[in-house]
């Protein structure tokens, strides 16, 4: 579980002149908090002060050794549920479910997903840490995606020892750009040097030769959101 595992060991022996049954005491060396056989300890090593203590007179005399004991974790996380795309509020295949997240400016939109979850033998709080497949850079629910479709490597970790385990799972998000470009002003021809309708106003070109003229215009304009 996460708390460990009941650790046992074959107690220490030692020999006295004047003590027939040496007694022997175990402590853990990182808080001095006694121990027994049998008893729970987290995933890591622990050293433990094996303690021997005779009846001598007037003081008893004690000797000391020391030993490992070691609770080690060797199964990776399960994932039981990947992330996914919170925010969708556009259906970006057609198939009539929502997949995506409309864009909001040329950057793309913050996407925002549901975490993913994992149980581990030996952590009772899986971490889960989430980066882009494409270049491996790390993202966080609320970073802002560009207008694409992006597979996103959900990573468990759990606290193993000697060395942590990892489990993926890959899921995408969908930024969506569903808006038509807004034209604001159309092209207009821009070499207007003769009147060929008779109102005063220049709006042509004169020929320069049997072919015609080169004709230059000034662009339309438009303005998009995602673009």
């Amino acid at each position: 579980s996460a708390a460990g595992a009941a650790v046992t060991w074959a107690g220490a022996a030692a020999t006295d002149t004047g003590d027939d049954a040496v007694a022997f005491s175990y402590t853990r060396q990182d808080t001095g908090v006694g121990v027994a056989s049998g008893s729970t300890f987290s995933i890591a090593a622990h050293v433990l002060v094996a303690t021997a203590t005779d009846e001598a007179y007037p003081t008893p005399l004690t000797s000391t050794c020391n030993f490992t004991v070691i609770v080690t974790d060797t199964v990776a996380p399960v994932i039981t549920t990947c992330a996914s795309q919170a925010n969708t509020a556009k259906d970006s295949s057609g198939d009539g479910n929502n997949d995506a997240v409309e864009a909001t400016s040329a950057a793309g939109a913050a996407v925002t997903w549901a975490g993913a979850a994992a149980t581990d033998t030996g952590d009772d709080a899986v971490a889960f840490t989430y980066a882009r497949q494409d270049n491996g850079a790390a993202v966080l629910s609320g970073s802002t995606f560009s207008i694409a479709a992006h597979v996103i490597v959900a990573t468990a970790t759990d606290e193993a020892y000697p060395t942590p385990l990892t489990s993926t799972c890959n899921f995408t998000v969908i930024v969506t750009d569903t808006v038509v470009p807004n034209i604001t002003s159309c092209a207009a021809q821009a070499n207007v040097a003769k009147d060929s309708s008779g109102d005063g106003n220049n709006d042509s070109v004169e020929a320069t030769s049997a072919a015609g003229a080169a004709v230059t215009w000034a662009g339309a304009a438009a303005t998009d959101t995602g673009d």
